[in-house]
């Protein structure tokens, strides 16, 4: 096997006095083989996922995790300097790969659904006896025009008749409905009294 330098230190003074360290890294002298590399990963993939386990992390995600450190460490595997540290390598791939995700995790919870019973009030009561007054054919015009969203144009293409006819129905309704629920508002207020 070849010898791999991995850094040069050269000390060079510093213009205050002091001495100070440059540190230069070396390139890697080989880069590892598809089959060195293919190697190192049909014995160290369960290697990695047991040093995940023996990390606290689960067996599922422990398994997840040395996967895609494998895999990352094939697209960087030129940036390894040692090829006989591949697994220490992947390990501290894998172990970064984990905190990162752990951290992300903690950021996104998802808050809980909290059951809160709709108070109902007497004025959407009033809206609902005035509804089930109102003609079935207006109630049905009132519901598209007002909660669907269909446009005077749309009802009247659909009802067979013009976009006016269908705003004059739908004012009439609305008037009908009004008088219904202020004489329940008149009606609640004098029991009230």
């Amino acid at each position: 096997m070849e010898a791999f330098s991995t850094t040069n230190v050269r000390m060079s003074p510093d213009p205050g006095g002091t001495s100070a360290f440059e540190v230069q890294y070396a390139p890697p002298t080989t880069i590892i083989t598809r089959e060195q590399y293919a190697e190192a990963y049909s014995d160290g993939y369960e290697k990695t996922a047991r040093f995940l386990v023996s990390r606290g992390v689960g067996f599922a995600i422990a398994e997840e995790t040395s996967q895609a450190a494998w895999a990352r460490g094939w697209e960087h595997r030129n940036k390894l300097r040692n090829p006989a540290m591949v697994l220490s390598w992947v390990n501290t791939i894998a172990l970064n790969l984990f905190r990162n995700w752990f951290r992300r995790r903690e950021t996104v919870q998802l808050i809980p659904e909290i059951l809160v019973l709709p108070q109902t009030s007497p004025q959407a009561i009033d809206v609902q006896r005035a509804l089930s007054k109102c003609a079935p054919a207006d109630r049905e015009m009132l519901e598209k025009h007002y909660v669907a969203g269909y446009t005077s144009a749309e009802l009247g293409h659909e009802m067979g008749c013009t976009p006016v006819a269908v705003r004059v129905r739908v004012l009439r309704a609305r008037r009908r409905i009004r008088k219904t629920i202020d004489e329940a508002v008149h009606l609640r207020h004098v029991i009230a009294g």
